[in-house]
């Protein structure tokens, strides 16, 4: 090529070469970072929620450097300046290269590094070993449930004593909240037959894990839904954070409709559907914690049921007090 020809080529050239690298910046210590731009509604709360879940201990990953706010702006910072970041990010800030952070490459990066990451049970028979046989423990509180959220029947675990902390928790203004460490087990059922598991599990920054474990108890990233399949943990996170009422819980106490697939119920007598109990706390709707059930509304619907019986303990009844709800 000609001199000439060069130098009229030059200022093409100059736009391509920076049309590969539209997006690495320099932070002024001669390290890139990475633009996040996920495009998706509560951008903040995703940010804090997957990278605060690669740190080691789970902590705040504004606070911890891992990524940066400038002007409305988020950026990735390069994983290897914080020491709490795991490993795994390293190959995340790889696979993005001099791009933009889009949200399909960080979710399919939590789909693939996810359960390693959290360190979560491997098995149901880990989860167990973990936290008791929930399945048959009178410490544990039971819910049935079919509705929106999966076709089959979902038996859901939680323990009774952290029920009982989210209730005198719910009296103050903040709503309930449960304890750290907490687990919400469900067991989906066809019938008689185990099809697959769920659980989430309140962590540190008291926010939620997630997982699900396919018919033989083994870890998958992938749990059924009426029309398809939905991603663990990207797809549970959605739905818990957001602000869509589910059937059967938005028309407790009231029975709700058939849906297209079927039966959408709460399998509890009339003891547990307490209008006014249900008034109060408006469980689902709030939601409170993220949680989407309605399992503190039944299990205080129980206690009040009881005391209108005159068979309530004490400790019972000054819980109902807090809510004005004594018979």
């Amino acid at each position: 090529m000609s001199y000439m020809r060069w130098m009229l080529a030059l200022p093409v050239m100059l736009v391509l070469l920076a049309g590969c690298n539209p997006a690495a910046e320099d932070d002024g210590s001669g390290s890139s970072r990475i633009p996040i731009r996920l495009d998706r509604s509560g951008e903040d709360a995703l940010i804090h929620y997957y990278f605060g879940s690669y740190l080691d201990p789970v902590s705040n990953p504004v606070a911890a450097g891992l990524v940066t706010n400038e002007d409305g702006a988020w950026y990735l910072n390069r994983p290897a300046s914080v020491p709490q970041a795991m490993a795994s990010m390293d190959s995340l800030y790889l696979s993005v290269g001099t791009g933009a952070l889009t949200w399909d490459i960080l979710s399919t990066f939590v789909r693939q590094t996810w359960y390693e990451a959290r360190g979560l049970p491997r098995t149901t028979a880990d989860l167990m070993e973990s936290v008791g046989s929930f399945r048959d423990d009178p410490a544990w509180f039971r819910l049935d449930v079919s509705g929106s959220m999966s076709p089959w029947e979902r038996r859901i675990h939680v323990p009774m004593d952290a029920l009982l902390h989210a209730l005198e928790s719910g009296a103050e203004p903040e709503g309930l909240r449960y304890p750290v460490g907490t687990w919400f087990i469900a067991d989906h059922y066809d019938q008689d037959r185990l099809v697959e598991t769920t659980a989430m599990v309140k962590r540190a920054d008291s926010l939620w894990d997630y997982a699900g474990y396919d018919a033989s108890g083994r870890l998958v990233d992938r749990i059924r839904k009426h029309d398809g399949t939905m991603d663990v943990p990207t797809q549970c996170l959605g739905c818990h954070n957001g602000n869509r009422a589910f059937e059967p819980e938005r028309s407790f106490p009231a029975e709700a409709s058939p849906g297209p697939a079927g039966e959408r119920r709460i399998y509890v007598g009339a003891d547990f559907r307490d209008p006014v109990v249900a008034s109060i706390l408006s469980e689902h709707m709030k939601r409170a914690d993220t949680i989407l059930g309605v399992y503190a509304t039944v299990f205080l619907s129980g206690i009040r049921s009881r005391a209108i019986r005159g068979e309530a303990s004490p400790e019972e009844r000054v819980l109902l007090e807090k809510y004005g709800v004594s018979p």
